[in-house]
């Protein structure tokens, strides 16, 4: 029987081999799995139809395909494939198999639909800020056009009481940390002052960091080129005589403010105006990826070349923040004194790095690239550090971001980290972002294995003994991500290729009486890949 159409000519002389087992098993099986997503895209309302065109004639079978295949192809050319291929089996086993294919495909596993979860929060966010931007962008634009021709006419009257300085000096880097807190309120011009400073903020350390860069060629272990930076403002910023809880709470702050300051730098200048008095949180509280989202979109809006050209003549009016020379950066280098002691308690961060920098990091070993983690040695520890008492061996990566945590984790992990007496020491210091709990042993060469150590307090240590005696209580313990780094591991594989049973050179948990309150001490080996991955995820 000749088939219609150029679509069908392609398999008019296709065999009848296993015919009607294709075919029932077609009929029964693809409306079913099909049924799932029928709610989620239009094109589905019409495969019911086509379906029950299906007979047992091979040309009704192969037409009834090859129009499905017709239907789908624009929405899911990969769902599309699917079906084509299946349509051309004649073998019952591959039949089975290419069905089980086009399930998975349509109805998502529990890993997509948790992937597909935190995509739907993060549209969310970005909803909510673009209703809450267009919902005050009139108000905010009508100001502008009424403000900005007197702007340009004195910068004073942007500025308003604070006091200008064209020469970047010592004195007035603590100046612009003051204005910084002087324009917390969300008033309009207030907003828009304060976005502007963290900007300047945020490039005065990046000057200050590049010319260390310059004249320190070699860094005391411990100390990174972002840490002297840092130092450095903090000193500008410190009155006389502070104590060594108030230097940590400004460092902490400094550092908020350097990572408030490097979102804003990557918008577009005539943004820090145009988003007007929208909350704070919606772009300094977000995670990376909303904070990713939001960027984009604003790239999409249209540009105005003169608030922008604004928007720098009012930074250069106030600390000639595009004129700055290196002269003025020496004097303010000197002017610091540095506390090298301090260093491990203000974080690097670093936006990109490969996995060999990494590396190269981890092993103490010379690196083009600004460190994104800290290295410490027990010469380095303070005995004043509440938090940090004991000596650290290098190639440590130390002080693990606590809002990345809890997804690297697991949730139980996360919760005995969190309640470990060791922790409880940093709350009572005020270090609240960054934790000393978790720590990641490097590797030693590239492709070996990294070590975790993670700090859990008693209680948890006990339930996760009684767990630990099966598959499924080391999932339950470790959280799917830490099992599968686990799993990846040189250590396991060995151990699994050899059929040992004692898995603690692989995973333990130990209770050292006296110290830490006697907290309980997880460590588990991580393949070199995975490893990488927790550090680059947890050490920002």
């Amino acid at each position: 029987m000749q088939l219609p159409g150029s679509k069908m000519n392609r398999v008019k002389n296709a065999p009848r081999v296993g015919l009607a087992t294709f075919t029932n098993t077609f009929l029964l099986t693809l409306p079913t799995i099909f049924i799932t997503r029928s709610s989620q895209s239009s094109f589905l309302t019409d495969m019911g139809g086509l379906c029950s065109r299906l007979d047992t004639e091979m040309t009704i079978v192969r037409r009834s395909v090859a129009d499905l295949v017709c239907v789908i192809q624009e929405k899911d050319a990969v769902l599309a494939h699917m079906i084509e291929s299946l349509g051309q089996s004649n073998s019952t086993e591959v039949s089975k198999l290419q069905l089980k294919k086009i399930s998975r495909h349509i109805v998502p596993s529990k890993a997509r639909s948790k992937s597909t979860s935190c995509k739907d929060v993060e549209s969310k966010h970005l909803s909510k800020f673009i209703a809450m931007l267009q919902d005050q962008q009139a108000n905010t634009q009508t100001f502008i056009e009424e403000k900005s021709p007197k702007w340009r006419e004195n910068y004073t009257l942007f500025w308003q009481d604070t006091s200008l300085s064209t020469w970047l000096t010592f004195t007035s880097i603590g100046q612009l940390s003051r204005c910084i807190d002087n324009c917390e309120d969300e008033e309009i011009l207030n907003s828009m002052r304060r976005r502007i400073f963290l900007v300047m903020f945020f490039f005065i350390k990046e000057k200050i960091k590049n010319r260390i860069q310059i004249l320190i060629k070699k860094l005391p272990k411990g100390a990174t080129y972002q840490s002297l930076a840092i130092s450095i403002i903090v000193n500008s910023t410190c009155e006389s005589h502070v104590t060594q809880d108030e230097r940590l709470r400004i460092t902490e702050k400094t550092n908020r403010r350097m990572r408030m300051g490097e979102r804003y730098a990557q918008l577009r200048d005539d943004m820090l105006l145009k988003l007007g008095r929208l909350p704070t949180a919606l772009i300094e509280k977000c995670t990376q990826n909303e904070y990713n989202m939001i960027r984009e979109y604003l790239i999409t809006t249209p540009c105005s070349e003169a608030h922008s050209a604004l928007v720098v003549d009012l930074k250069n009016a106030f600390l000639g923040a595009d004129t700055i020379e290196d002269a003025q950066l020496d004097t303010i280098i000197e002017s610091g004194e540095l506390r090298l002691d301090q260093l491990h308690a203000e974080r690097p961060r670093m936006l990109d790095m490969s996995s060999k920098n990494v590396l190269l990091n981890f092993t103490g070993q010379d690196s083009p690239i600004d460190g994104r983690m800290e290295l410490e040695s027990s010469k380095e520890q303070s005995e004043g550090n509440a938090y940090q008492t004991e000596a650290i061996e290098e190639n440590i990566a130390i002080m693990a971001e606590v809002c990345r945590l809890e997804s690297a984790l697991g949730a139980h992990c996360f919760k005995g980290m969190d309640a470990s007496y060791r922790r409880s020491q940093e709350k009572d210091t005020r270090v609240l972002r960054f934790t000393n709990a978790v720590r990641l042993h490097a590797a030693c060469r590239e492709g070996e294995d990294f070590k975790l150590e993670v700090w859990l307090s008693r209680p948890i240590g006990l339930i996760s003994q009684t767990m630990m005696t099966s598959v499924e209580g080391l999932i339950d313990i470790l959280g799917d991500f830490l099992f599968r780094a686990m799993k990846s591991s040189i250590c396991w594989k060995e151990h699994e290729r050899d059929g040992i049973q004692d898995l603690t050179s692989v995973f333990n948990l130990s209770f050292e009486d006296g110290k830490d309150d006697n907290d309980c001490r997880l460590q588990v080996k991580l393949g070199y890949e995975m490893g990488l991955k927790f550090f680059q995820n947890v050490y920002p």
